[in-house]
């Protein structure tokens, strides 16, 4: 063996030989032959460690406005629908929120509902529609959703439209 062999050896024995004569307790001040080598303190108490209950996430839709909004998950010229007092196509989209046939995401194509939507199922005016939603994305625009409000056409759409 050479000198560096006997160097690591002497370390690796000198290391083992602390371990195995310490205690974490007061015990370790009156040297190592004052207590049990191997009763229940030689080894320093490991406690497992005290987790914090996780904060459950809550997910906020961020909306940007111009942009299409997620709700509007459906193909665009999907499930349009007249009703009565309101003169736009609406919709209930698969988030369960109402919308209206628009094309900047912002105004509804008022006025003519029933030739809106024969107009709006051409395949060259389908890729146009971008549609206003009710709730978080109306608020952006218009300081209210919608709902919150009687007679506006997103609390009677809310009202007659079936939900899925």
């Amino acid at each position: 063996m050479n000198e560096q062999t006997l160097v690591i050896a002497l370390v690796v024995l000198v290391i083992l030989y602390c371990i195995c004569n310490t205690s974490s307790d007061e015990s370790f001040m009156r040297g190592p032959r004052h207590f049990p080598r191997f009763g229940p303190h030689h080894f320093p108490r490991i406690r497992p460690p005290i987790y914090a209950p996780m904060p459950v996430p809550i997910y906020t839709p961020v909306y940007t406005p111009g942009m299409p909004y997620l709700s509007a998950a459906l193909s665009p010229n999907q499930n349009w629908t007249c009703l009565d007092g309101i003169d736009v196509p609406i919709r209930r989209d698969l988030d369960g929120n109402i919308s209206c046939l628009a094309e900047n995401g912002k105004d509804c194509v008022w006025g003519g509902c029933a030739e809106k939507l024969k107009q709006y199922a051409l395949p060259e005016n389908a890729a146009r529609i971008n549609p206003l939603v009710c709730g978080t994305a109306h608020a952006q625009y218009y300081g209210i959703t919608g709902y919150d409000t009687q007679g506006h056409w997103c609390a009677v759409g809310d009202n007659l439209l079936a939900r899925n």
